[in-house]
């Protein structure tokens, strides 16, 4: 993306996902493997699951703590998203580089990031997009070589950033959406 993003969704290839992360100083790459995780998915579900919790506590005070955890032989990486007031975001990265028996046996904080919601939201949904304009349905799901790009995590991603299709729809509705939002670049490519 830029300069601004946060996370990039770097390369998709051999059944592996290369996820970037950066704060203004520096980078951190994850090399994720299809057999351990879906990232795209997950990381869609994390999202919401802080807008959600947002809007259900929108007095925040204290802060409150969502986890995510990536495995892939033989390492692990945490991601801390630490919620705070007014939607700024804590995003704490950890790797593990010595995996016991499913048990992290010693973390070492690697990035720290700070962020607000919908920028992490709209960054997201941007490498998303620019992941289905680059490879297609086919050539991702080719390159990933386990599961299907993410559409509903994509559309419900845009839907929650630009409120323009909020009910519940049908294939040919999703279809129109995705239409409208990749008309105005799109691109064919054929990977």
């Amino acid at each position: 993306m830029g300069n601004s993003s946060i996370i990039s969704l770097k390369e998709v290839i051999d059944g592996t996902l290369q996820i970037e992360i950066c704060s203004p100083d520096e980078c951190f790459i994850m090399d994720l493997q299809k057999k351990h995780c879906e990232p795209i998915n997950e990381l869609g579900e994390v999202l919401f699951d802080i807008y959600d919790y947002y809007n259900d506590n929108p007095n925040l005070t204290d802060s409150k703590s969502l986890y995510l955890f990536w495995e892939c032989d033989p390492y692990q990486y945490s991601l801390e998203f630490i919620l705070n007031p007014d939607q700024m975001i804590d995003i704490k990265i950890s790797y593990c580089p010595d995996i016991f028996a499913g048990i992290d046996t010693e973390s070492e904080l690697k990035l720290s990031v700070q962020t607000n919601l919908k920028n992490l939201m709209g960054n997201f949904l941007e490498e998303m997009k620019n992941t289905l304009l680059n490879y297609g349905f086919i050539g991702y799901r080719k390159r990933w070589q386990q599961h299907d790009f993410p559409i509903a995590t994509f559309l419900k991603l845009h839907n929650l950033l630009h409120g323009k299709y909020k009910e519940p729809t049908s294939l040919p509705r999703c279809i129109e959406c995705l239409q409208k939002i990749a008309s105005k670049e799109f691109i064919f490519t054929d990977n």
